[in-house]
């Protein structure tokens, strides 16, 4: 009910476009136009998340309504599982669903948290395995149990590609928490890439297999884009760390039972997995802290139920809901929030009103006012992309893109189109109408 009423009042008030949310969208509009993936896309963009975005423009169109759906759905989901998971394993001494209200409490705080981004698929994964691996702290030792949170940890790293820093902690866990037999250990590395390699024979399937593996490590190797620093990160996200830290030194301070350590100890790696994310990650936006969300969850929840006063017991919780609730619409008045991630909405202009629009540079919000034609979705990898105009087999791409997409207007930031059409004669006699900057 909180969850659904946080998004219906901030869907009212009309929280402003993000330039990750608007890529996202872009991205399915240009894939459900039945463009390839990684072939005539300039993206790095995960395949499972890629081929979601496709997937949500066929059956609604280019509807943020329908992602922000979509990503309550998942934090649900996400919430009832992580909890459902601390009651049935018994991890703490009495089964209730504060965690579940404390996980939809922290994922509200994180900013963005209306996108359906690919962190928050892949979270979805990364929680459910951790369902199975706490319930093999609790002696459970069926071989599925060392199985599935390897496949499902594939499935993350697939929607998102720096999750790959869990299957290594999962993998640390396995080794030094659970103590389990080096065959187990195999079944988990195995399923992990099993999965991958499932997804993986699509992508060939479908032709882009060179193309995937140009741009496979661009998450991890290219240059992060800051939509703000990691002061303003560490800034934002102080309350429930202060939180987070009081409760960890809390608990390190307690004996507890063994299985309620080991999760513990489980839940310290996750955090730094989480950390890890943070540093692969090719932008730094907010979003990627949602993958704290399960590690803030278990030790302040763990925190709250010690608490033996009872104005405590009513003070933190309140304070941590009126300080979740309140930091999307105290971000909006960030500068920096203002200047680097929020999508200034430009003028109406006739001239991109229901065309199809084609911009040769980074994704820009005036194909909102009609409908992308091109394949320019990330700034780094188009560049990349277009110096391939000066090599045989991989400039065709770029008249099948042209043929394919029918733009109707060309707005060449980067100045290549001259090029483009002395190279293939047939776009120049498309008669497209071609500006140089969006300003003129």
């Amino acid at each position: 009910m909180l969850l659904a009423l946080i998004r219906v009042t901030y869907g009212i008030i009309g929280l402003p476009l993000s330039y990750p949310e608007l890529k996202f969208l872009l991205l399915g509009q240009w894939l459900g136009e039945g463009m390839s993936m990684y072939t005539e896309t300039f993206d790095y963009t995960a395949p499972l998340s890629a081929w979601t975005y496709q997937l949500l423009d066929l059956v609604f169109g280019r509807s943020r309504l329908a992602h922000w759906v979509i990503s309550a759905l998942l934090v649900f989901i996400q919430a009832a599982w992580f909890n459902r998971s601390l009651i049935k394993s018994k991890v703490f001494s009495e089964s209730n669903y504060v965690p579940a209200f404390l996980y939809v409490i922290f994922s509200v705080a994180a900013f963005d948290f209306f996108a359906l981004s690919p962190q928050l698929m892949s979270l979805t994964w990364v929680v459910i395995s951790m369902d199975h691996f706490i319930r093999r702290m609790d002696n459970e030792v069926g071989d599925e149990l060392f199985l599935f949170p390897g496949f499902y940890l594939g499935i993350a790293s697939m929607f998102y590609f720096p999750a790959a820093a869990f299957f290594i902690i999962f993998l640390l866990a396995h080794i030094i928490i659970t103590q389990a037999q080096l065959r187990r250990i195999f079944l988990f590395v195995f399923a992990y890439i099993t999965s991958i390699l499932a997804v993986l024979i699509f992508i060939y399937f479908f032709g882009s297999w060179a193309e995937f593996w140009a741009v496979y490590f661009t998450e991890i190797s290219r240059a992060k884009v800051f939509y703000f620093t990691y002061l303003d990160l560490l800034i934002w996200a102080a309350v429930p760390t202060v939180f987070f830290l009081v409760a960890l030194f809390t608990a390190l301070g307690r004996r507890e039972g063994s299985l309620h350590a080991k999760t513990q100890q489980f839940m310290l790696l996750v955090s730094v997995a989480s950390g890890g994310v943070i540093l692969m990650s090719g932008t730094l936006s907010g979003i990627e802290v949602i993958f704290f969300v399960p590690v803030f969850t278990f030790f302040i929840s763990n925190y709250i139920l010690k608490i033996r006063r009872r104005i405590w017991r009513w003070l933190v919780p309140n304070f941590l809901i009126i300080g979740a609730v309140l930091v999307p619409f105290l971000s909006l008045k960030y500068e920096s929030i203002q200047k680097n991630l929020i999508v200034k909405t430009p003028e109406d202009n006739p001239n991109f009103s229901g065309k199809r629009t084609m911009i040769i540079g980074p994704p820009d919000p005036v194909y909102m006012q009609g409908s992308i034609a091109g394949p320019f979705i990330d700034a780094q990898i188009s560049k990349r992309r277009l110096e391939g105009l000066d090599y045989y087999h991989q400039a065709p791409v770029f008249l099948k893109i042209f043929r394919e997409a029918k733009p109707e207007i060309v707005v060449d930031e980067w100045n290549v189109m001259p090029k483009i059409e002395h190279r293939f004669p047939e776009i120049e006699e498309m008669k497209i109408k071609a500006v140089r900057t969006i300003n003129n």
